[in-house]
């Protein structure tokens, strides 16, 4: 008898027959693919690790233009008057009220800019403190400009009798503030007695005033003082900051001008108009603030700023830190260029 179709061992219907991957087979899948995943990720950490490098790097450099823009900026202005070729006068004389100039912030302006900040006596100036106090071990640097209120007010008439001058547009001066008037003769400097009104601008009166010519130019004195300190309450950040002075020494306003710097050193070349071949060796020419012996004879100003990125973006190791770079830069005064060699 002949056996059935489709029965028998080795006669199993197609349908019935299972086919598949064998373990060895699937675990090479899983390890291809886990490779390549692995690799994807790899890739994208390091395109977005440059990325953030680049982003980095381009925030510092920009931070670095802007510091050394607004520094080198004011320093050039330090002691320069509306008035071209009239240097800052030697003597304060009658022209500032009250007659005790030694304990206002504004007593020293003929200096232009010093270094010797937040200190007793001249000038007095209350030292920031708390959240944005001044870092320890960095330099400070106080400047007296005109030149960065704006432009000057053309004066249309000085009535010395009545204290008060005549400018050709509105000033927005305010009681106290200490301005400059000069002419192509000699230069005030006269302390508000009261805001100004239209174009009408009082002073307080002082015998040793005269006149300044119609045409000539009214100018507000301000006193800066730069500095390191922290960004604020519970921000580790460090920043360049700028304090604005008003006459008595006290703060009118502390402004963050540049994150994440964290230091800055200044030095000073001071020339002698005794010895044209300045007696110091060359490498000692740029000297420390106690060193400076005459700030109105300081012809130049080395700084050197260091600054960071905000974030960790470089690699120290298996470590992400920072990117520290410090940068060194020299600031001439052009109104002093002639005084020395």
């Amino acid at each position: 008898m002949k056996p059935s179709r489709g029965t028998g061992f080795n006669k199993l219907p197609i349908a019935t027959r299972q086919i598949g991957r064998s373990l060895v087979e699937l675990m090479v899948a899983l390890l291809l693919g886990a490779m390549v995943a692995v690799g994807a990720a790899a890739l994208y950490l390091t395109h977005r690790q440059s990325y953030m490098v680049v982003e980095g790097l381009s925030r510092l450099a920009e931070n670095e233009r802007l510091a050394v823009e607004l520094l080198s900026r004011e320093i050039r202005e330090a002691g320069v008057t509306p008035c071209s070729g009239l240097p800052a006068p030697s003597t304060r004389g009658g022209n500032f009220v009250p007659a005790t100039p030694t304990s206002n912030a504004w007593a020293q302006w003929n200096q232009g800019l010093t270094g010797k900040v937040f200190a007793t006596g001249s000038p007095a100036i209350s030292a920031p403190n708390g959240s944005t106090a001044q870092l320890a071990g960095t330099h400070s640097l106080l400047v007296w400009s005109t030149g960065g209120a704006g432009k000057p007010i053309k004066l249309g008439g000085h009535n010395v009798g009545q204290a008060r001058f005549t400018t050709l547009t509105s000033s927005g001066y305010r009681q106290g503030d200490v301005v400059v008037a000069c002419d192509g003769g000699q230069l005030l400097t006269v302390q508000l007695s009261d805001n100004s009104t239209a174009t009408t601008v009082p002073y307080f009166p002082d015998a040793a005033i005269t006149a300044v010519s119609a045409g000539g130019f009214l100018s507000p004195l301000l006193t800066h003082i730069w500095y390191i300190g922290k960004t604020g309450v519970g921000d580790p950040a460090t920043a360049l900051r700028r304090l604005t002075i008003q006459k008595d020494g006290s703060t009118r306003s502390n402004d963050e001008i540049v994150r994440d710097v964290s230091d800055m050193q200044i030095s000073y070349l001071e020339s002698n108009p005794a010895n044209l071949f300045n007696v110091r060796p060359i490498t000692q020419q740029y000297v420390d603030a106690a060193a400076v012996v005459n700030w109105a004879m300081v012809i130049a100003v080395r700084i050197t700023l260091t600054l960071s990125t905000s974030d960790a973006v470089g690699h120290t190791g298996t470590s992400s830190t920072k990117i520290v770079h410090p940068i060194t830069f020299t600031v001439a005064l052009p109104s002093r260029l002639g005084s020395g060699p």
